[in-house]
């Protein structure tokens, strides 16, 4: 199935799940309905922000760190690979993007800060203040912190999410919102030609405004665990954020994003991603 989205004003013809049944919901906004723990952030109309998280010292540690992961990483399940100079811009030199796919990906999925010995504090003290709620990475009634993913797209490369709600899983599982808010941090190789593409405001639409499924989706020949949106409010169009490095895009959970393209032809993009889980849960 060909699904079309405009990005940017540009076309992007993506192929879609082959079987997958799109539906709509009831006649409700979840962000209303569960108190999108944004609510109150000044940004909260758009449904996103770009703020400075980090001094130019502090980034390049975090850089450093986590080019160190993924390097060994590569080496735990490649280790005849010559690595010299090994950059994470480069990182397409190195790796193929079937090696990728198939064995490197999964091992960066799911990480901890302590793996990298940076401290978050700041950050996340950062995104307090703009919400008012005391933040962590352990969802409400839960004992499992959430983990950071290292998202890497190769240039040119088809796999990228599908537009998707993060709070849909939780939802369509247990038919209620997590109270969390979105992080993306861009490490390297983010520009106008590789950021992440949302729809802004997206996240005030009705469900019975939104096609999607509800289950995990297939996308350029990709599976992944979220959901897929087709069309919103007979939209399809999503605007590319690309913050600086040293700054960190912070997003409701509600809004719809996805389709994080790399058309960069010799650099890779490398950002990190997470969710940070309000303490005292839905009010």
């Amino acid at each position: 199935m060909k699904l079309t989205y405009i990005i940017d004003g540009d076309k992007v013809v993506v192929d879609g799940p082959s079987s997958a049944h799109f539906s709509v919901g009831l006649e409700e906004v979840l962000a209303v309905k569960f108190e999108d723990i944004a609510q109150n952030a000044r940004w909260y109309r758009e449904g996103y922000c770009v703020r400075e998280y980090a001094r130019a010292p502090d980034f390049l540690k975090l850089k450093s760190a986590v080019q160190e992961l993924i390097r060994s990483r590569i080496l735990q399940v490649f280790p005849e690979k010559d690595l010299s100079n090994f950059s994470l811009e480069k990182y397409h030199r190195f790796v193929s993007q079937a090696e990728h796919t198939e064995k490197i990906d999964r091992l960066v999925k799911r990480f901890f800060w302590d793996e990298i010995n940076f401290d978050d504090k700041v950050f996340i003290e950062e995104v307090e203040q703009q919400i008012g709620r005391s933040l962590g990475y352990v969802p409400h009634g839960s004992e499992a912190p959430h983990w950071i993913i290292i998202r890497i797209n190769m240039p040119g490369s088809n796999a990228y999410n599908p537009a998707h709600k993060d709070v849909y899983e939780g939802y369509d599982t247990h038919g209620v919102c997590p109270a969390m808010i979105n992080a993306w941090v861009p490490i390297c190789g983010v520009d106008k030609h590789a950021g992440l593409a949302i729809a802004p405001k997206s996240h005030l639409i009705p469900e019975s405004e939104i096609r999607r499924t509800k289950a995990g989706s297939e996308m350029n020949g990709n599976s992944y665990f979220v959901n897929c949106i087709r069309s919103w409010s007979d939209s399809v169009n999503l605007t590319t954020l690309a913050p600086n490095c040293g700054e960190a895009l912070i997003f409701s959970s509600h809004l719809i994003h996805g389709l994080g393209r790399n058309q960069n032809t010799d650099t890779t993009r490398v950002a990190l991603e997470f969710r940070l889980h309000a303490r005292d849960g839905l009010k």
